[in-house]
């Protein structure tokens, strides 16, 4: 982000905060940052899942939500205008789901919903009318009892997504070899997942481009990787170690590094 941009900070309770980038205290590498509840009024057990750097609130753009148990909503950007540091209802969430993933688009892409079990599915995003802020929206993937959503993203042309499972496992993956179905299936294989490797932790999609990614831990190690180094693989593979953990610790996010930019 830039320091001129404001940054809508969602929760896991479906509520958007307002801050603004030059009041984030910068520090170093390995410091280990400023509280949350020092910067937003975060109530018991609720924390941040999804940031948005927004350097103006235009009419043509769209906040895309998509939660654990599978639901997804499209709302105008505009509707968050009024942000405030206090916070606003982003959607309505039921008792025991949570806001997984924010992705900004144009309503003209195709998205891709992946999940604990490996399970990815890719529909058109007209297939996601827009909604207002209050509300919880239409299902994007059938889950599974023990299944749950772990991110979504967008895709468009030839893309490739980078997959990472909680033990540490990754691969490349083209997005070609998901079909194209409607919202709301089961999805298709994207990883095969065993005790060694854990369930599918996060994925994000690649342009393609020179670009690089971090991998980060619940232990807050960080790894650099150039994206070219990972093997490009089949859905069923399992993939290959993208970083060693001490036994105690999981992967829990990718970042994606546009070296062009």
């Amino acid at each position: 982000a830039s320091t001129h941009d404001k940054l809508l900070c969602f929760s896991n309770r479906g509520k958007v905060y307002l801050l603004l980038v030059h009041e984030v205290p910068e520090s170093g590498r390995q410091a280990r940052g400023t509280a949350l509840v020092n910067l937003l009024p975060l109530e018991d057990k609720e924390f941040i899942t999804a940031t948005m750097p927004i350097n103006e609130f235009v009419d043509d753009r769209y906040l895309l939500m998509v939660t654990s148990r599978g639901m997804i909503k499209k709302t105008s950007l505009l509707e968050y205008r009024n942000t405030r540091k206090t916070g606003l209802t982003a959607l309505n969430l039921t008792a025991d789901d949570e806001l997984m993933a924010v992705k900004m688009t144009d309503g003209q892409k195709e998205v891709i919903v992946g999940t604990s079990a490996g399970l990815f599915v890719r529909f058109p995003e007209k297939q996601v009318r827009p909604m207002g802020r209050a509300t919880r929206g239409v299902r994007a993937v059938k889950l599974g009892p023990e299944d749950r959503v772990v991110g979504a993203d967008i895709v468009h042309g030839q893309n490739q997504i980078l997959v990472a499972s909680a033990k540490g496992y990754g691969k490349r993956v083209s997005v070609s070899e998901f079909a194209i179905h409607s919202r709301g299936g089961k999805g298709m294989i994207g990883i095969k997942l065993t005790k060694k490797s854990g369930p599918l932790a996060v994925f994000i999609v690649l342009d393609g481009g020179e670009e690089e990614f971090i991998v980060m831990t619940a232990r807050g190690v960080v790894n650099r990787q150039r994206v070219e180094e990972v093997s490009l693989m089949g859905r069923y593979a399992r993939g290959v170690t993208l970083i060693r953990l001490d036994q105690d610790d999981r992967v829990v996010n990718l970042t994606r590094i546009d070296l062009a930019e």
